[in-house]
């Protein structure tokens, strides 16, 4: 793996030529050859194929000069499959109006190939297969002319091959993004030959000087660091190359470039922007003394496409949590004010809209909760003694009328004693009447007491026998009990065996969050949607708010009775749904992110010192 410590292994480019140069320089002294072959030669062309086998847009070389080879356009050509654009075909004889046409494809090893076209006059001295046979054996140059051209291209693609890969794995094996941007400096102007590599890196649409080859630290209140940053905002506007002096490949430069290349005394500057993920992250500046070539150019505009993501990566790695943040949210609004992403534009400004009419349009507030139908008033059945259950005539959910028997209790051991107590109370009389006649006063007040006492006993039984029908209150519907399936069971004096609520008047019980309590007040209106009637919503008042709570899912929910304006006959206790409390208007804004400002506010008040 390459690192800085290698990095002076690496050995610079081969400057050399232009291969296309070399091919047009060749093909031009070809052409020149021609009038010895061919005396009738009136114009001639060469025109490279691509791998369509379709010639490309400009002619390499014209005879008697370029211009005239443009108007020498090769004949129509049929399409062949790529890698055979001229082993495909032959050459293409054609006469007219005096005019004798030759199309001469010659193939090269690349797979393309080149085009020679003939115009010579047609006249009785022309010889065809002469012309041909010397054609065949002159295209030799040609040939070796092309396959030098694919040998200098091969070589070129493999250093450029190489230049990236070194690139990457200098860049992968460091650890720190100052570390990786140093190392980046120093290998670009060993190879470069440079006199300074410089990499500025984009932060909120201003460049900063990041680091410089064989510079460990640097003063970014310089004078010349600030025209270089100035130099590299122009690339990122530009988002293309910029070249000094000026390059036909490349952007015209911008004032602040001439002004750095001043400044600078440099001979030559190269500037390339490294674009990750349809931005600019950065920018490289390379200064040396001699003009940089159109092949280095290319190669490091290959090369950046692998060095911004790595380079961001690295700054990614650095970052903290809140860094990230920011970046991503500076990211977002970078995207919405530049030239690209019209969707995203449109996203902000629908959103920006949505936001400012949701501050300034007022909506109700209401407070949502948990609603349950209740009788306004519940009267229990209980057992008035123990005892056991002898019928069940009715049971929950049924409605019943005022004094409607609802259940019996065994009244056998009740009866059972009514006949003891009667015979004691018979006994008892008999002996006050026998003392009374003995005129013993003693025996009398005794008998009396005994008498009394066993009739107490006995009005308790007679009573007890008259509440063993239990019956219903008033007129409604029994909410709770059922003994139907307790049939000879025992119950206990005061066990409640039947609750039973009016079936005109009804209240609602909300279930509100403690986070809404402060908005609900008495007398304020609401409407209630049940779950057996979603179609119908009933209006009620807030009557009474209870200091009753109870946790429920996590959080903590206060009792809040309301009345019904209008009763209904369809309702039921029981019934659950969802209520809605008026509580004035506020902003759509305040609404929807008040449960997020409450628990800002307390979460604040926990861990603010």
């Amino acid at each position: 793996m390459l690192t800085t410590a290698h990095a002076s292994d690496a050995r610079p480019a081969p400057a050399g030529t232009d291969p296309a140069t070399d091919l047009v320089g060749t093909a031009d002294a070809w052409l020149k050859q021609l009038p010895q072959w061919a005396p009738e030669l009136q114009r001639a062309a060469i025109w490279q194929l691509g791998l369509d086998g379709q010639p490309l847009a400009a002619a390499l070389a014209g005879l008697p000069s370029l211009a005239d080879a443009a108007q020498l356009k090769p004949m129509a050509l049929p399409a062949v499959p790529p890698g055979q654009a001229a082993q495909a075909r032959g050459p293409v004889i054609a006469r007219h109006a005096g005019v004798a046409r030759i199309d001469f494809p010659v193939p090269l090893s690349e797979g393309d190939g080149l085009l020679v076209c003939l115009a010579l006059a047609d006249v009785p001295s022309l010889d065809t297969q002469r012309l041909m046979r010397q054609l065949h054996w002159g295209v030799a140059w040609l040939l070796r002319a092309g396959d030098q051209q694919s040998t200098q291209l091969l070589r070129a693609r493999l250093e450029r091959a190489r230049f990236v890969i070194d690139t990457n794995t200098l860049l992968l094996d460091q650890t720190t993004p100052h570390a990786a941007a140093l190392a980046l400096c120093n290998m670009l102007a060993l190879r470069f030959d440079a006199t300074l590599v410089q990499i500025g890196r984009v932060r909120r649409l201003e460049t900063q000087l990041f680091a410089r080859s064989n510079t460990a630290s640097f003063d970014p209140r310089t004078h010349l660091t600030g025209l270089a940053e100035a130099a590299m905002n122009e690339a990122v506007d530009e988002r293309a190359l910029l070249l000094w002096p000026p390059a036909e490949e490349a952007a015209p430069p911008g004032a602040a470039l001439a002004d750095y290349a001043h400044a600078q005394k440099a001979g030559a500057l190269a500037l390339l922007p490294l674009m990750h993920l349809g931005q600019v992250s950065g920018v490289l500046m390379l200064e040396r003394a001699t003009p940089f070539e159109l092949m280095e150019c290319e190669a490091l505009e290959v090369a950046a496409l692998g060095m911004a993501p790595i380079l961001a990566l690295h700054e990614l790695a650095a970052e903290g949590p809140a860094q990230r943040l920011l970046g991503r949210m500076w990211a977002t609004a970078r995207a919405g004010t530049d030239s690209s992403h019209p969707a995203l534009k449109l996203g902000l400004l629908a959103l920006a809209l949505l936001v400012a009419a949701a501050a300034l349009v007022p909506v109700p507030q209401r407070v949502m909760a948990h609603a349950l139908i209740e009788g306004e008033v519940q009267r229990a059945a209980v057992a008035p003694f123990a005892g056991y259950v002898r019928q069940a005539m009715a049971r929950a959910g049924d409605a019943v009328s005022a004094g409607q028997l609802l259940a019996v209790l065994d009244d056998k051991d009740l009866r059972l004693e009514r006949l003891r107590l009667e015979s004691e109370l018979e006994v008892s009389l008999r002996k006050e009447r026998e003392a009374i006649a003995a005129g013993n006063r003693v025996e009398t007040r005794l008998a009396a007491a005994q008498s009394s006492s066993t009739r107490a006993q006995l009005d308790l039984v007679l009573e007890k026998l008259e509440r063993v029908r239990i019956v219903a209150p008033y007129a409604g519907v029994i909410i709770k009990g059922d003994l139907s399936q307790q049939i000879g069971a025992p119950v206990e004096q005061g066990k409640v065996l039947f609750e039973v609520a009016p079936l005109d008047n009804w209240r609602v019980v909300l279930e509100v969050d403690e986070r809404d309590t402060a908005l609900v007040q008495t007398g304020q209106t609401g409407r209630i949607v049940l779950t057996t009637l979603p179609g119908q919503a009933f209006d009620f008042s807030v009557r009474r708010i209870t200091a009753v709570a109870t946790a429920k899912d996590g959080r903590n929910y206060f009792r809040v009775e309301a009345k019904l304006t209008q009763p209904d006959p369809r309702l039921r206790p029981g019934l659950e749904g969802v209520a809605k409390v008026d509580a004035g208007e506020s902003s759509a804004l305040m609404v929807w992110t008040r449960h997020f400002r409450q628990w800002l506010r307390v979460t604040l008040w926990e861990y603010l010192p």
